[in-house]
């Protein structure tokens, strides 16, 4: 037996984990679903007249999930995926960076990330990335990132549960939660269309700073640098 402990190899942690960040991160995120199970639950059960408290707690936690089915099998790579479902970005990194940028062929290669599930070992385990791809990489694991970000999509409908609290049926609305989630949240939340919209603000701001620089009558759309700042060469 000792002979075995002495044999055991420990296993580092991953260079990019951050204990710290992973920490709050979750902390955070189970914070949030708190305030949706039992938080919104018991709050919108204690509201409405005895005889539904019961429809309305079933209501709460049927929704809570099935935006959790959603998230794991679509919808955190739909929402918050590395790829676009057009290809405008691959594993976090935007492709376009000439051509087609700022157009709407571009706005919807950028529309939302390509649908996928959470579920291998690599996608738990491995280092976070987003389409946002932002300049400070994340210091946690897929799996903390897809946990923060499922409990604002869950805590959503749940929300505007409230507004028709006795007058929806519960089939309905386990029809309408996954449905909203997947076709309206996680379109919406899709980090990757701020490429488009850079590329859109970029060209405007080339094109007004190119004119504004040209002698008049002299400006011409194919400068392709205002001092530090690249410009498309086609608009």
């Amino acid at each position: 037996m000792i002979h075995l402990l002495g044999a055991t190899v420990p296993v580092p942690y991953p260079s990019w984990l951050n204990p710290a960040d992973n920490t709050w991160q979750i902390t955070a995120a189970t914070l949030v679903g708190l305030m949706s199970i039992p938080g919104l639950a018991v709050l919108y059960a204690s509201i409405v007249p005895k005889k539904w408290a019961v429809n309305v707690l079933s209501m709460m936690f049927a929704g809570f999930s099935l935006v959790l089915i959603v998230w794991v099998l679509w919808g955190f790579k739909m929402g918050f995926g590395a790829t676009s479902i057009g290809g405008g970005v691959r594993n976090g990194v935007q492709t376009q960076l000439t051509g087609a940028t700022g157009t709407w062929q571009h706005f919807f290669e950028n529309f939302v990330g390509k649908p996928g599930q959470i579920l291998n070992s690599y996608s738990e385990q491995g280092q976070a990335v987003s389409a946002a791809n932002t300049v400070i990489p994340f210091h946690f694991p897929v799996a903390s990132l897809a946990y923060f970000q499922f409990v604002f999509a869950a805590i959503t409908p749940l929300l505007f549960l409230g507004s028709v609290l006795g007058r929806i049926k519960f089939t309905a609305w386990c029809i309408l939660v996954p449905l909203w989630s997947t076709f309206v949240y996680s379109v919406a939340t899709s980090p990757s269309k701020e490429h488009w919209t850079s590329q859109v603000v970029t060209s405007s701001t080339c094109r007004r700073a190119c004119r504004d620089s040209s002698p008049p009558g002299s400006w011409a759309p194919d400068c392709c640098e205002i001092g530090s700042m690249p410009c498309p060469t086609t608009w």
